[in-house]
């Protein structure tokens, strides 16, 4: 082999040497930039198990413009009503455990269902990532105008005088805090009262209004518009004290109940989401719920303002599941 030729080879294999050494030094450069992707980097689903109108939905999308600034990230509000939550519960669960699909939750949604022992694609509260606590809510029993009573104790006299007419009280949902709510309130006080469930607070405020059924329970968040322009009345709250926006309406507590039953809001991810992103999802939270604007629009709606650890959130619920299982074992409340 001549010298020229061999001297040609050699400068091709160190060319191919080189070319190949700032190939890997270009894939190695580009993998740590990948890895070090910042969260969030596109857009979040944010479920929401109820129908538009209602205090789940009003609060998600009173909470997604605020939280798409913060997290510069759009945040998709999505409607996905149907029995237990489970449509919405099911969807999260099955997603990427990524933070890039969240859910709204309530105690009717989470502890309702686990309390009931109903059979679901998924484990409560195992396949769910705790957040953040949201806010919590009062249950209002609210009446339509044609039920000539003004307090509680007309409205158990009332139904006590006619227990064949076949007295039926809304809720938005079975197995939800408003249903659990009027089954106390009908074992405690021994009223007939039977069950019809809407798919929301929206779809039952409504029915209530048009006196398709001439009582309901739903979120305060829902019902204060109505209450206010005399659409329908309020007879009793579930929380601890009474709402600072309905001073007149008295607490379950005030009315002889020794339990009250508050509802709240939470926000959780699918099981397996990385500490990182947890906290990341919950400090942005955080930021949004501290808001002035947020939380006097809370007051407004008649919710309290919430927040939470994820570990105190998961605490949180736990216990919840625990007071709901007592009364639905109190109130002979069974899966349908």
């Amino acid at each position: 082999m001549s010298t020229h030729r061999k001297r040609r080879q050699g400068m091709i294999r160190k060319g191919a040497y080189i070319y190949g050494s700032l190939l890997l030094t270009m894939i190695t450069s580009i993998v740590p930039v990948v890895q070090a992707k910042e969260f969030p980097s596109q857009p979040i689903r944010f479920i929401v198990s109820f129908a538009p109108g209602g205090g789940s939905d009003t609060i998600a999308r009173l909470l997604a413009k605020p939280l798409g600034e913060i997290f510069g990230q759009t945040v998709v509000v999505e409607n996905k009503p149907g029995a237990y939550g489970s449509v919405a519960a099911s969807q999260l669960t099955q997603s990427a455990p990524d933070g890039y699909t969240l859910a709204l939750v309530t105690n009717s949604t989470i502890s309702g269902p686990a309390a009931l022992g109903v059979k679901l694609p998924y484990k409560i509260p195992q396949d769910f990532t705790p957040i953040t606590l949201v806010a919590f809510t009062p249950i209002v029993l609210a009446v339509h105008p044609s039920l000539k009573v003004d307090s509680y104790a007309e409205f158990v006299e009332l139904l006590k005088r006619s227990p064949k007419d076949g007295h039926f009280y809304g809720t938005y949902g079975f197995g939800s805090g408003a249903h659990f709510a009027g089954e106390y309130m009908k074992s405690h006080s021994d009223v007939p009262m039977t069950q019809v469930p809407y798919k929301g607070s929206g779809p039952l405020a409504n029915a209530l209004i048009a006196g398709e059924v001439k009582i309901g329970l739903m979120e305060l968040s829902t019902a204060a518009p109505f209450i206010q322009s005399g659409q329908i009345r309020a007879l009793v709250v579930t929380s601890p004290e009474r709402s600072p926006n309905f001073p007149d309406v008295p607490t379950l507590s005030e009315v002889g109940f020794p339990t009250d039953l508050p509802g709240w809001y939470g926000v959780v991810g699918p099981k397996n989401l990385p500490p990182r992103v947890v906290g990341t999802l919950n400090e942005k939270f955080q930021q949004a719920l501290n808001l002035q604007d947020v939380q006097q629009k809370f007051s407004s709606m008649g919710l309290i303002p919430a927040s939470s650890t994820s570990a105190e959130f998961e605490n949180f619920i736990d216990s919840d599941i625990a007071t709901w299982k007592s009364i639905a074992k109190r109130s002979n409340i069974e899966a349908d």
